[in-house]
């Protein structure tokens, strides 16, 4: 992976995610760059969280359901993974972060099955 430091006008090289993944849905909560689902051969409900400090990615609670090709968004301190792949059927399921008790719950689904689709608040 490499991080953009406007300051300098550079890339640089920081350390690699522990899984290597695809059409993984990105997003910045609390400062630190969390990565959620994505594709490895199949949908992924894993998620690692970049703290860009120490240069370290951890392991953070998965989401109940694979989800390659997610929407994200935070609104309100809450990290929000919309639609996405299963790795057989496009979504509408949301789950939603919450950052304090570790864990992920559902939320409305929306009308329509989505992937690979920008969303933001």
């Amino acid at each position: 992976m490499e991080r953009y430091n406007n300051q300098t006008d550079q890339w640089q090289l920081v350390s690699a995610m522990k899984t290597p993944r695809s059409m993984v849905g990105v997003t910045v909560l609390n400062s630190y760059l969390f990565a959620v689902g994505g594709c490895n051969g199949q949908s992924l409900e894993s998620v690692e969280v970049y703290n860009p400090e120490t240069n370290v990615w951890t392991i953070d609670a998965p989401m109940k359901v694979p989800r390659s090709g997610v929407g994200m968004a935070v609104i309100d301190g809450l990290l929000y993974a919309i639609g996405g792949c299963n790795g057989m059927d496009y979504l509408n399921s949301v789950e939603v972060f919450h950052p304090q008790k570790k864990r992920w719950t559902s939320s409305t689904s929306m009308k329509t099955n989505r992937r690979r689709f920008g969303c933001c608040y």
